[in-house]
């Protein structure tokens, strides 16, 4: 209830509805209660009390309303190019990848992502998936657990000429050892293609992003400016190599910023058959207290297309 004094007494409730609120506050300095004045007739009081009630809300859910805003211009991009694609192009990947080891001390390693995609890089595209990471060690009767994120991701793309496009990307992510309890992102951006063959291809993205966040128990939400790149190159006949990163500085301090990088190889081991070894890097410049700037990952692993 406390917030939703807040939000009233920021609302403006007072000068502009005729309230009068009221703060009790108890020998812990939290909301007790309130007091509403209202003068004239019941139809009047109803009235005040209706757009008390209404400016609440408001204030409450904007928010949401905003991330649902940028939600719809995100994903028009992906509804687009689904139009100029045939649904049969979807394509599925599975990967996994597990370490495991016994005797002095145990361990246990594992990774799990799908991605689902279709389209390409002349019309539209679209892709959505999850990953998840695990690890826990057991030294001399003590457990501890040191990894413990999953993400999920989607974005799309719609090519507007040769090398120009629009699209949108959302993403959430959470991380027990980093004390991110959840992590929202939504975004719009333009996309150009620097190269784009065959097989190569190098794109830039830029654009504003809004992100929604928990932090060791500290609150968070901002607009921040997103710029990202992304290089491919294909080799014989099922393999790639790709680069990816991106930069998310906060709208109101650009030395406050996110960052995440990911490099990859993939080498066929048959049609659907995959070997896979990827680097991941996720960087904070204002990590919860107590943790440190950036997680590294080193996982290698088999991929299959389904």
């Amino acid at each position: 209830m406390a917030e939703l004094h807040n939000l009233a007494e920021k609302s403006g409730g007072q000068a502009r509805h005729g309230l009068s609120w009221r703060r009790q506050e108890g020998k812990d300095g939290k909301w007790e209660g309130k007091t509403i004045s209202q003068g004239g007739s019941d139809w009047a009081g109803r009235l005040r009390h209706g757009w008390a009630a209404v400016s609440v809300a408001y204030a409450a859910l904007r928010p949401i309303a905003e991330c649902g805003l940028i939600l719809v211009l995100a994903f028009g991009a992906s509804v687009r190019a689904a139009e100029t694609n045939d649904v049969s192009e979807l394509r599925h990947t599975f990967s996994a990848g597990i370490n495991l080891t016994r005797g002095n001390s145990e361990t246990m390693q594992a990774n799990v992502s799908y991605t689902a995609s279709f389209g390409d890089d002349n019309t539209g595209s679209a892709r959505a998936g999850t990953e998840g990471n695990y690890a826990r060690s057991l030294v001399s009767s003590n457990e501890e657990t040191t990894v413990e994120n999953v993400r999920f991701f989607a974005s799309g793309r719609r090519m507007l000429s040769g090398r120009w496009g629009v699209g949108g990307n959302a993403a959430a992510f959470y991380d027990s050892v980093a004390r991110i309890d959840y992590r929202f992102t939504v975004g719009i951006g333009a996309a150009f293609f620097v190269v784009k063959t065959d097989r190569s291809s190098l794109v830039l993205e830029a654009g504003p992003s809004y992100i929604w966040e928990e932090v060791a128990d500290r609150r968070d939400d901002y607009l921040a400016a997103r710029f990202s790149e992304r290089f491919e190159h294909k080799f014989g006949t099922n393999g790639r190599v790709w680069q990816w990163a991106e930069h998310m500085p906060k709208s109101r301090d650009f030395t406050d910023y996110l960052a995440n990088a990911e490099a990859g190889i993939e080498s066929a081991m048959s049609s659907r058959l995959r070997l896979r070894v990827v680097f991941q890097e996720k960087y904070d410049s204002s990590p919860g207290s107590g943790m440190k700037h950036n997680d590294l990952a080193l996982i290698a692993g088999i991929s299959v297309s389904l």
